[in-house]
């Protein structure tokens, strides 16, 4: 997530988190800067309302015929720029994917990442297999249904 963008090609150009609206543009926006210029703009823009985005294109990806048999919830808790963590769970089942901030259900499988991570698998740019490897991302619950959900959406 190191990479500049080429020559002439402005930053502006690439996106503003807020205004993304697939993994594939989110990929574009990653590319153009660095890990700290990422998290300036998401503290300037608020950690917040960037999830609150990325968690609400998951549902414009998400595959149902792909997604659990039985209604599953799946925590994320995404530290923060600022260190602090905020909450989402998604709810999957074959019927779609909804989200909620926060922890009003008990989790199948919690999912306990930093942002930079977090952000690189919204954007298919790391696998769960790498960031789960790298020690970025901590799981409890079900482990198999943590394996299963990147099938659960498009990536093209």
């Amino acid at each position: 997530m190191t990479a500049r963008p080429a020559p002439g090609q402005e930053p502006a150009a690439l996106g503003n988190p807020l205004e993304i609206q697939n993994r594939h543009q989110l990929a574009g926006f990653l590319a153009g800067r660095t890990d700290d210029e990422i998290a300036a703009i998401v503290a300037e823009l608020g950690f917040g309302r960037v999830l609150e985005t990325i968690f609400h294109r998951m549902v414009d990806e998400y595959l149902p015929a792909e997604g659990p048999r039985d209604r599953s919830v799946i925590q994320w808790d995404v530290e923060g720029p600022d260190g602090k963590y905020l909450t989402w769970q998604n709810f999957a089942s074959r019927e779609g994917l909804t989200v909620a901030p926060g922890d009003a259900e008990e989790p199948d499988v919690t999912l306990r990442i930093e942002m930079l991570p977090f952000l690189g698998l919204m954007a298919g740019t790391l696998r769960g297999i790498e960031v789960l490897s790298a020690g970025t991302l901590r799981l409890k619950g079900s482990l198999q249904l943590a394996m299963e959900m990147e099938a659960w959406f498009a990536v093209d």
